[in-house]
């Protein structure tokens, strides 16, 4: 099965690699690297449509991407953000990939990193109001990514999201071997 590489903003450790993934023959989707704003849907990528939208990270911006496809559903993947100025409630996805990078009271405020981790990165509970705002009966999975073992209690991360989804939303925490079938209707 061949592959995309998804980049997510300008910034160097978000596409450092991407001329070697193309030499590969990895197509890779970089809304920015004809240096305008994407706009509109790109279709045809494996009959998904893609929508790029921005994202505040830090002093700088990154993309989010609104996904279809037939088999899949609808699904929002979200990382490397402060926080989502949309609003994809009206969409009602199936499935939310979307960064719980930190919260309150587990961040090193003295820390030289301490300003990019909280302007660039989604703290719990903005995720938890994001994830709230836009879950519907249609839901099936929100996913934990970009996380930090040293900033968020993952287990109580869990929790809170599951808090304010369905009782039947799939919440859990992007890990390596995690493997979870996408579609878009459960049966």
């Amino acid at each position: 099965m061949r592959s995309y590489l998804l980049t997510f903003a300008r910034l160097g450790d978000h596409y450092r690699y991407h001329e070697q993934y193309e030499k590969s023959g990895i197509p890779v989707y970089a809304p920015f690297l004809d240096g305008e704003p994407p706009t509109g849907m790109v279709k045809g990528i494996w009959n998904f449509t893609i929508k790029p939208f921005e994202n505040p990270h830090g002093e700088s911006t990154s993309f989010g991407f609104y996904i279809q496809h037939d088999r899949l559903g609808k699904l929002l993947f979200i990382t490397d953000a402060e926080y989502v100025k949309y609003d994809f409630s009206a969409l009602k996805v199936n499935h939310i990939l979307i960064e719980c990078n930190w919260q309150d009271g587990m961040v090193d405020y003295d820390s030289p990193n301490f300003r990019h981790k909280v302007t660039g990165h989604m703290n719990l509970q903005t995720c938890k109001d994001f994830v709230k705002h836009n879950a519907s009966n249609e839901l099936h999975n929100v996913i934990l990514i970009h996380w930090s073992e040293t900033t968020i209690d993952l287990d109580h991360a869990v929790e809170e999201i599951k808090s304010v989804c369905d009782v039947d939303v799939n919440v859990v925490i992007a890990e390596s071997g995690l493997e979870i079938e996408l579609k878009k209707e459960v049966l």
